[in-house]
C-alpha cells in the first residue's frame, strides 16, 4: 500500500459566519477530580485552551471561523489510561453540552450542534460497532468505513476534511465524484477549497506521454537533469525513507541495476524527504544509482508536475524520453518483466 506524509499543516481561512459568532461549551464529566484541568485542541492549530474543574463541571468560550474538529483531554485522571482518552467532536459557534462519564469519556454525548449529529454515525461506525480503536482498524477497513461515510453524508463537514485526508488513496475518480457531490456550504470550508485545489492540480501523465523534463540536485549536491539519460531507459522513481514499501522496493530493485545497468538501463531516484534520511536509507538500503533530493516532500514541484500524491510511485521512460509503464513494483517482478520485453526486441 502507499504510504502517506503525515499532514503537518495549519488551516487558516477567512470565511464569514454565519447565524451565531461564538461558541460556548458547558461540560458534565462524571468522576474527574475536583480541580483537574481540562484541555480544548483544535485539529490542525496550535491554539489550545483551558481551564480548572469543579464539581464535575467546565466551561469554555469563544469564536471559531468555520467548524473545526475539536477535542476535550484531562490531565490529571488519577487513571493513566484514562488519561490518555480524549472526546472528540465538532466545534461551531453554537451552544454546545458534553456530558457523560471520565471512565469513557470518548462515548460523551455532545448536544446542540449539528455538526455533531453527524459526527455520531462515524463514532459509532469506529467505536461503537467495532469495539476498537481507529488505530486497531487495518487500513482498507477504516479506508473503507470513510469511503461509505463520505457518500453517504454530502452535507458533513466531517465528509470533506476526511476526503482531503484521504484523497492520496481514495481513487482520483471517486475524490472528484465526491466533491461534486458536497453541498455548497461543504464546499466553502477550508477542507473543500484545499480539496479543489489539488483536483485542479492533478495530472495523471499516461503511457505515450513524454517525461516532463527537469532538473534537481542529487543527495551527493550534483545538478542532474532527467534529458541527460536519453539514449537508455530509465526508471524515474518517487520514493521516501520513511516508506516501508518504498524501502522494500529499493532491496529488489538492486538486483535489477546490477542486471541491466551495462544493457542501456538506468534507475534515477526521486527523494521525498530530507537530505540527512535519504543519506541514511541509501547506505542502508545498499543503493547504488543516483537519487536526487526535495525536501518540500509532497509540495515538490517535480512530484506535482508527475501528479505523484503517494508513494512509492515509478515510471519507466524509454530513451526517446517518452513514458512506456507505470507503477512497476519488482516485488512483484514488474520491472525485470518489462525490462525483458523491450531490451530484447
Amino acid at each position: 500500500m502507499k504510504h502517506l506524509l503525515p499532514l503537518f499543516i495549519l488551516l487558516q481561512c477567512s470565511l464569514s459566519l454565519l447565524g451565531q459568532h461564538s461558541y460556548s461549551i458547558a461540560g458534565n464529566i462524571s468522576g474527574v477530580e475536583n480541580g483537574a484541568k481540562v484541555y480544548l485542541l483544535k485539529f490542525l492549530s496550535d491554539q489550545i485552551d483551558s481551564t480548572i474543574v469543579e464539581a464535575n463541571r467546565f466551561s469554555f468560550q469563544g469564536e471559531v471561523k468555520e467548524p473545526v474538529e475539536a477535542a476535550i483531554v484531562f490531565s490529571s485522571l488519577s487513571n493513566a489510561v484514562e488519561r490518555e482518552k480524549r472526546k472528540i467532536f465538532w466545534l461551531e459557534n453554537s451552544e454546545i453540552r458534553i456530558s457523560g462519564t471520565s471512565g469513557n469519556l470518548p462515548a460523551a454525548v455532545v448536544s446542540g450542534s449539528a455538526s455533531n449529529i453527524d459526527y455520531d454515525f462515524y463514532f459509532n461506525e469506529f467505536y461503537i460497532k467495532g469495539k476498537v480503536t481507529v488505530d486497531n482498524y487495518s487500513d482498507s477497513l477504516k479506508t473503507a468505513l470513510t469511503t461509505r461515510y463520505i457518500e453517504s453524508h454530502p452535507d458533513a463537514y466531517k465528509s470533506v476534511m476526511e476526503l482531503y485526508l484521504y484523497r492520496q488513496v481514495i481513487p482520483i475518480g471517486k475524490v472528484k465524484s465526491f466533491y461534486s457531490a458536497f453541498t455548497d456550504r461543504v464546499k466553502a470550508h477550508s477542507f473543500g477549497t484545499l480539496l479543489l485545489g489539488f483536483i485542479e492540480q492533478y495530472r495523471q501523465l499516461k503511457v505515450g506521454d513524454n517525461a516532463p523534463d527537469f532538473t534537481m540536485t542529487s543527495v551527493s549536491g550534483k545538478s542532474v537533469q532527467l534529458s541527460s539519460y536519453r539514449g537508455k531507459y530509465v526508471l524515474l522513481d518517487f520514493w521516501g525513507s520513511w516508506c516501508s514499501p518504498c524501502r522494500g522496493e529499493n532491496i529488489v530493485l538492486r538486483k535489477v541495476y546490477e542486471k541491466y545497468k551495462n544493457r542501456g538501463f538506468d534507475i534515477l531516484g526521486v527523494g521525498l524527504d530530507t537530505k540527512t534520511a535519504l543519506e541514511k536509507a541509501i547506505q542502508k538500503d545498499g543503493v547504488k544509482w543516483t537519487t536526487l533530493v526535495d525536501e518540500s516532500l509532497y509540495d515538490s514541484p517535480v512530484a506535482h508536475m508527475y501528479g505523484v500524491w503517494a508513494v512509492p510511485e515509478n515510471f519507466l521512460i524509454d530513451p526517446e524520453g517518452k513514458i512506456i509503464a507505470v507503477e512497476l513494483r519488482e516485488t512483484g517482478g514488474m520491472v525485470s518483466q518489462k525490462l525483458e520485453e523491450v531490451l530484447t526486441k
